[in-house]
């Protein structure tokens, strides 16, 4: 199958500068008003057809409202098939448990000792003599989660540098399907290991879904939507808190030349801010507010942040782990995830 050829991306200062750039932002309302005039014109009993058929159109998509709904209700029973799989991957991961040799019967193109198999019994025991010592040492997969958080490009950007002490004791990721007497939804729970941070041991994000299409724009309906999240409390150890840091600032009395100095606390950007999530529901936004708007982006990025740890991470972390389950490698480097360190005048 051919590969299709993706349209031409510009940005802001191609519009100034770029006639073709600027020429294909104005084609987009031409050819649209050309398709609304052209409804407009047609004869007032084909159009009475056509508001017929938009009304269709809704009754077809609250049957696909019921068929997703329903979806939702097969997965949750499908979390106890999952659960034992998952479960036993988490103890690999730890080092609760270790495979036998059954479970590692895989052929990997990729492993350089794919084949330490078919040495000779010799040279296998003089590689567990010189490895000895060192594999003794290592339990499960160390940095497993913190691994696939660096490899992939939407959880990269969303932590920094100093992150990654903490999400070195990520033990573990899980989604649970919201019950079915409560709110439709998903819920991801981040088990973590003692550590010197905070004293929790999991942090849940919590996701409610509207599986009926929207009231303002109900033929845009094109499946369940994340309308709102709800982080959790994180219980920081004192000095420990990387979403935040104090700003000390001196003030000087106009008359007196008095000085004085104020702290502040200041907003840092962190992966743990996803626990802080925006407050509201995407349903009572208003479409005029530019405040809504601003929030609503910041909104919509947190749900899809959310709807791709559970649809990818969980379920195909070792393939983000190792790499090979991440498309289009040559537009990133996935060993190489840098933060720029932001300046503020205030803390000089």
């Amino acid at each position: 199958m051919a590969k299709k050829t993706p349209p031409k991306q510009f940005g802001e200062w191609d519009m100034l500068t770029n006639p073709e750039a600027l020429a294909s932002v104005q084609q987009m309302p031409d050819e649209r008003n050309k398709l609304l005039e052209a409804y407009q014109n047609l004869p007032s009993p084909v159009k009475r057809r056509v508001r017929a058929l938009k009304k269709l159109q809704l009754d077809i998509l609250k049957v696909e409202a019921d068929f997703f709904r329903e979806m939702n209700e097969l997965e949750r029973e499908f979390e106890c098939k999952y659960q034992p799989l998952f479960e036993k991957r988490r103890n690999i991961l730890t080092g609760d448990s270790e495979p036998n040799d059954d479970e590692c019967d895989w052929k990997d193109e990729a492993d350089e000792d794919a084949d330490v198999n078919e040495l000779g019994n010799d040279i296998k025991q003089k590689v567990c003599l010189e490895d000895g010592d060192k594999q003794e040492n290592v339990h499960g997969i160390p940095d497993f989660w913190l691994t696939i958080f660096r490899n992939v490009p939407i959880l990269c950007e969303s932590k920094e540098d100093y992150d990654d002490a903490i999400l070195s004791h990520l033990r573990d990721i899980q989604c649970r399907v919201n019950p079915a007497d409560s709110r439709p939804g998903f819920t991801l729970d981040f088990h973590f290991s003692p550590n010197e941070y905070f004293t929790d041991s999991v942090l849940k994000k919590e996701y409610f879904v509207r599986f009926d299409p929207s009231t303002n724009d109900p033929l845009g309906f094109e499946g369940p939507e994340i309308i709102e999240s709800k982080g959790c409390t994180i219980h920081w150890k004192p000095s420990k808190n990387v979403t935040i840091r104090i700003v000390k600032k001196t003030l000087k009395h106009k008359n007196r030349g008095e000085k004085k100095t104020i702290s502040k606390t200041v907003k840092t950007k962190s992966f743990f801010n996803f626990f802080d999530p925006p407050k509201g529901c995407l349903d009572n936004m208003e479409e005029e507010d530019e405040e809504d708007e601003d929030k609503e982006t910041e909104m919509q990025e947190d749900f899809e942040l959310g709807q791709f740890i559970r649809e990818q991470v969980i379920s195909r972390a070792v393939l983000l782990y190792t790499g090979e389950g991440i498309e289009d490698e040559e537009d990133f480097d996935l060993d190489v995830c840098e933060s720029e360190d932001e300046v503020d005048d205030e803390d000089d």
